[in-house]
């Protein structure tokens, strides 16, 4: 089955990246869904909200439909470059994540979280916190009947917690 398929099919994918190819891939894998949801909520954990809009748009991204929580320039909220994104102090903080998202997705705002990237928070956190903090995710997208894609690092960093959060997500993935 291919990605935009599988997306379709299920509520929770994770979407399993290899190094040196998550640029491209996160990119592709927006540009499959942009066009078929009408929001989506995209959490950056490794780049400015400025940037990823930047590359996005480059693409080609409709961005009107898209609201970004950024977990990587808090300083950038303070002097005023807010727009349509909600900082977060940093991926360490999964409390302060998991209230800004929740906010946005039980306000049926959401049609799409887009998690970009899982990785950062296992360097910042424990494993099982992140398990945690993904299945709080993962039931959240359940009850609001929305959909969420979680990427994640094909490294052995991440393989432990990707066999965890197997467990409930509907699927795993990669873009070919």
């Amino acid at each position: 089955m291919d990605f935009l398929e599988e997306v379709k099919s299920n509520q929770n994918i994770v979407l399993e990246v290899h190094a040196g190819f998550h640029r491209d891939n996160v990119l592709k894998a927006n540009k499959l869904v942009s066009d078929k949801f009408g929001h989506i909520l995209y959490v950056t954990t490794t780049k400015p909200f400025t940037s990823m809009k930047a590359e996005l748009e480059k693409e080609g991204i409709d961005l009107q439909k898209y609201r970004f929580v950024d977990c990587v320039s808090k300083k950038a909220a303070l002097a005023g470059a807010g727009g349509n994104a909600i900082f977060v102090d940093s991926p360490k903080s999964l409390t302060e994540l998991a209230i800004a998202i929740s906010g946005v997705v039980k306000l049926k705002e959401v049609d799409l979280l887009f998690f970009d990237s899982v990785s950062p928070l296992l360097v910042y956190n424990d494993e099982l916190k992140v398990v945690k903090f993904l299945h709080y995710l993962m039931v959240l997208i359940k009850e609001n009947k929305t959909k969420g894609i979680f990427v994640i690092m094909a490294n052995d960093l991440a393989r432990k917690v990707v066999r965890e959060i197997e467990l409930f997500a509907d699927v795993i993935s990669w873009i070919e």
